[in-house]
């Protein structure tokens, strides 16, 4: 499968990134059930809390669906198969994560730009061609 790279390692990503992609791989783990959740929170160790803002999130990013009612919680709004880690991060994280200088300036300081600047542009590529190739459902899998 993919192997991720050591340039990885140089973006730290949010907790809410790290519980998102907990909670969407066990759902995508168990499709044809509506989750809870309750059930989510204890099944996963995740303050409730805190689970339901990054439910409210995901849902308002079109990434989950929620049914109301008997037999009701929370679930993909498409197949595993077609979500990508890329698209989970862009949403709970934004795009502004790989648009900044890996230094945390909103431009370059200096009039000339640094010699990370290269090194940062093709790693920031890279981790974008990277997170687009897998789908959660392989995310899932190594789970």
């Amino acid at each position: 499968m993919h192997r991720i790279p050591s340039f990885v390692i140089m973006i730290r990503f949010k907790k809410t990134t790290s519980y998102s992609l907990l909670v969407l791989s066990h759902i995508a783990k168990y499709p044809s059930r509506f989750h809870t959740a309750s059930s989510l929170s204890e099944e996963l160790k995740i303050p409730g809390h805190y689970l339901r803002t990054v439910l409210t999130s995901l849902a308002k990013k079109k990434i989950i669906v929620s049914r109301k009612g008997r037999g009701g919680g929370i679930n993909l709004r498409k197949p595993a198969s077609q979500i990508m880690l890329w698209d989970i991060i862009v949403a709970v994280e934004g795009k502004k994560l790989f648009l900044t200088c890996v230094f945390g300036f909103s431009k370059c300081p200096l009039h000339k730009q640094c010699q990370l600047h290269e090194i940062w542009a093709d790693s920031k590529e890279k981790m974008i061609k990277l997170f687009s190739s897998i789908t959660l459902s392989d995310f899932a899998e190594k789970q």
